[in-house]
Order: C-alpha cells, then structure tokens, then sequence
C-alpha cells in the first residue's frame, strides 16, 4: 500500500495567486513565454520556462530555474501554509475534467 503524507505548501498569496498563475509552459514557444513573462513579471512561467528569461545560454538551465523561483520567494509572492494539509485540485477545459491529489508519496512502495 503506498504511505501518503500531508504537506505545508507554498503557495502564491492570495491577492498576487492571479499574477503568479500561468497556462502551461508546452503551450507556449520560449518567445511566447519570454512576452507573456515581460507582461506578466511574476508568471510562474519564469521557472517553468526558465529559457524564456535568458538571452543566451546561461549555464544549466535548471539553474536559471532555481535562481527565479529563489527570487520569486524572495520578493515575497508566497507563503508557506500554517498547517499541514492535502490538497484537492480540478482542472475543467470545458470538454473534460481532471481531479487530482496532491500529497507526499512514498517512493518506497
């Protein structure tokens, strides 16, 4: 049986979650991305995408992730949850809908 956990999530704030939320990064060309991120300077898509935030290659490209998603903290756009929980989501496109869990898993099992 797989062993499941809570979490404390980090998460946008609420009143910057809209800034924050973007579709997802294979919906886009890293020049798609590279626009939306000048009009949108707090998309997630900066870590998702990070390619779309240099204009060379700029050393592993997980890196640049890493630095965007440390300067999005550290701007202040999340915060960490004051319990512990599991997280029921949906997504509806119209056509389908997906529900999901998210949790810690255990990679044991």
């Amino acid at each position: 049986m797989v062993t499941i956990k809570d979490f404390k999530a980090l998460r946008p704030k609420n009143n910057l979650a809209k800034d924050v939320a973007a579709l997802p990064y294979d919906v886009y060309s890293t020049k798609e991305a590279a626009e939306e991120i000048k009009k949108h300077p707090r998309s997630f898509l900066q870590v998702d995408l990070p390619a779309a935030t240099v204009d060379a290659f700029d050393g592993p490209i997980n890196d640049v992730a890493v630095k965007n998603f440390e300067a999005m903290k550290g701007a202040g756009i999340f915060e960490r949850d004051e319990t512990r929980n599991m997280y029921v989501y949906e997504l509806d496109d119209g056509t389908r809908k997906q529900r999901g869990l998210m949790c810690l898993a255990s990679v044991d099992d």
